[in-house]
Formats: structure tokens, sequence, C-alpha cells
């Protein structure tokens, strides 16, 4: 998980962006070139759709499009969003989960 919590999607940046795949094995080497992001809301949550494209010397898995989620209201008072894309599938094979790059949760709002 990274050590800052995104609260607005402003803060979803190419540099952000090759920091999280780097930490989590999704980019091996390189970065994000640019990202064009397609925000929508929903019931709990502010959602985007990242279309994302790499620099030449990027290497790894280099997903070309992720899923981001931003909870809102009571279930973002909890770290259950967190825990359910990181822990509750860990260990289970063919989970019924898309790959988590990263998630992350703060107690207090920032």
């Amino acid at each position: 998980m990274t050590p800052d919590v995104i609260t607005r999607f402003e803060q979803v940046t190419p540099a952000w962006l090759t920091g999280v795949l780097l930490r989590s094995g999704g980019l091996t080497a390189g970065a994000v070139a640019a990202a064009r992001i397609r925000i929508e809301d929903s019931v709990n949550a502010r959602i985007a759709w990242l279309t994302l494209t790499y620099d030449e010397s990027a290497a790894g898995v280099r997903p070309e499009r992720l899923f981001l989620k931003l909870c809102e209201g009571d279930i973002a008072a909890t770290p259950s969003e967190v825990l359910y894309y990181t822990h509750d599938y860990q260990h289970a094979p063919d989970a019924p989960l898309p790959r988590c790059y990263d998630a992350a949760y703060a107690a207090t709002e920032r």
C-alpha cells in the first residue's frame, strides 16, 4: 500500500501512477507518460476509468486501463473496502476480483 491516501482525482498524476505500479510490480522499469481520466459518480464513491500510456523504457505488466474508486460517506469511514481488495481474497486462487495494484485507507480525512 502507498503511504499517502489520495482524496481527489486531481492527485492522480503520471508520477503517482508510476510509483503505484512500480511498488506493486505492474511496472518493472520506466514510467507512466500520460493518463486520461474519465470520472463518474456512484452511490457511495466516485470512480474513474484511467487509460495509461507509457514511456519507451517501460517494462512489466503495463496495464493499459485501470479502475480507481474513491469511497465517500459511511463507507469511507471504515477500512472495509481496502480489506476487501487486499486481504479477503489474497490467497484464494482465481479470486473473483480484478488485480489490485494499490489500496489505502486513512482513519481521518486528509
